[in-house]
Formats: structure tokens, sequence, C-alpha cells
């Protein structure tokens, strides 16, 4: 199963024995605590980017990074599950989403005759806005 799916099964199966939150304010509260424990690892790892080349203290605070971002994902599921919404699904939709909508990037770029990897990040950040924009108004 992919991953998001298989985490689903996990928590249904222990939600099944009893082991689940009573309610959604408990899975709303452990994603707060659980983007707190990735911010600290992170933190600990002295904040690794990709983007700049910021590589990570360590191998060994890369992976509790990398175990802080499965827990959650993993509460992100369960609160899919709990709300009858399938994470898996869900995910799929927002890559689809954000591929239209930077496809839309491209294009007003394109018109505009301003190059991607030229621009800077407020310039792309107004196109995304423009094309989020033209894709709500097209839904009505």
């Amino acid at each position: 199963l992919p991953a998001l799916s298989a985490s689903r099964e996990l928590q249904d199966r222990a939600s099944a024995v009893g082991y689940d939150w009573p309610t959604l304010d408990g899975v709303r509260a452990k994603i707060s605590e659980e983007l707190a424990e990735l911010d600290e690892a992170l933190a600990e790892a002295g904040h690794p980017d990709q983007i700049t080349s910021t590589q990570a203290s360590s191998a060994a605070a890369l992976a509790h990074a990398q175990e802080e971002l499965g827990d959650v994902l993993a509460v992100i599921v369960n609160l899919g599950r709990r709300s009858g919404i399938d994470a898996e699904a869900a995910l799929r939709g927002a890559n689809d989403k954000f591929r239209r909508r930077f496809a839309e990037v491209e294009r007003r770029a394109a018109i505009r005759g301003i190059l991607l990897k030229d621009a800077d990040f407020t310039t792309l950040d107004a196109l995304w806005d423009e094309a989020k924009d033209a894709e709500r108004e097209a839904k009505g």
C-alpha cells in the first residue's frame, strides 16, 4: 500500500480495539505537539535546506527530523480518517491542483516575458496568487 493508505489502515486497526482519541480536539492537539517536535528536531539538525545548500548537522539529526515528519504525517492521516477524508485522495488532489496552478504561473510568466528561474520569490508568489484567484473565479 502507499504509505498514507497503510497509515490509515494501521490507525483503523488501533481504533477498532479502542486506541483512539475520544474527539477530534485530541487529534488536533496532537498535530500541534508533533509540529513542535518537528520544529525542534529541525533546529537540532541545523535547519537543513536543500535550496540554500544548508546541510544537516549530522545524519543522525536529519534521521530524527525525518522521524518527526513521519509522526506529523501520521497524525494528519488520522485527522483525515476521523473526518472521513481519504488522505491519499486528498494529497493526490492537492498535487493535481498544484500542477494546474503552476502551469498557469508558467503561462502568465511567459506572457509577461518573465523567466521563472530569474524571478524572485515575491514575483512568483504574486503569479501564484493570480493563478489561484483565476481558478477560484472560474469555479464561480
